[in-house]
């Protein structure tokens, strides 16, 4: 509609999938560009949220790698910082 705000989430309202799909966007950007990614940084809040969310898919079956562990998310060394959404370096 014409003159009507667009609605920006705050950082909490971000859902923890979106999180993730945006943790590979960046990452598959920076691969994409020739640039290797090894880190993510995010706030503790960030994370604790996308753990709180994979915990809560259950045990992966079967032989397919987790994408996801205890200080890594795709292969990323998860760094925390106080700052909104995530970044990939």
């Amino acid at each position: 509609m014409e003159g009507s705000q667009q609605h920006v989430p705050e950082a909490d309202e971000i859902r923890p999938e979106e999180l993730i799909v945006e943790i590979y966007r960046q990452k598959t950007e920076r691969a994409e560009a020739g640039l290797s990614g090894t880190q993510v940084i995010m706030s503790m809040g960030t994370w604790k949220k996308i753990r709180s969310y994979h915990c809560s898919l259950g045990i992966l079956r079967g032989s397919l790698p987790d994408y996801i562990n205890r200080d890594t998310i795709f292969g990323l060394e998860v760094m925390i910082d106080d700052r909104e959404g995530v970044k990939v370096l």
